[in-house]
């Protein structure tokens, strides 16, 4: 069964390094299987909570400013989505395009967990 909205394992990961250990409905063991269910044993679980409460966990945590959006074409929305986030080191856009919100939030995601990763925020 797959659980879309989740983070994935690697994003779980990343999260948890960041100090991410909030009670969510879902969690991956340490062989990344997804869990529908809280988690008894922080040391070796990763808690998954959606793409959407993570965003917001690093907005809150590191200040990253951080959005999708509909692609605009001419003036008017498309049924097409992007992103772009800010840090103090400027503004970047998502140089590419979802047909779907929630893959755009996902990609979001990895965008600013890779650039906490890269300026060794965690």
């Amino acid at each position: 069964m797959e659980f879309a909205r989740e983070v994935t394992f690697e994003q779980a990961k990343v999260l948890r390094s960041l100090g991410f250990q909030k009670d969510v409905d879902f969690y991956y063991t340490p062989n990344g299987d997804l869990v529908g269910e809280i988690s008894s044993d922080w040391e070796t679980d990763y808690p998954a909570p959606t793409v959407s409460f993570a965003l917001k966990f690093v907005r809150d945590l590191k200040k990253v400013g951080c959005s999708v959006h509909q692609v605009l074409l001419v003036g008017k929305p498309s049924a097409k989505y992007s992103f772009s986030y800010n840090t103090k080191y400027g503004t970047t856009f998502g140089e590419q395009e979802f047909e779907d919100y929630d893959d755009a939030e996902s990609a979001l995601l990895d965008a600013v967990l890779e650039v906490l990763k890269f300026v060794g925020t965690y």
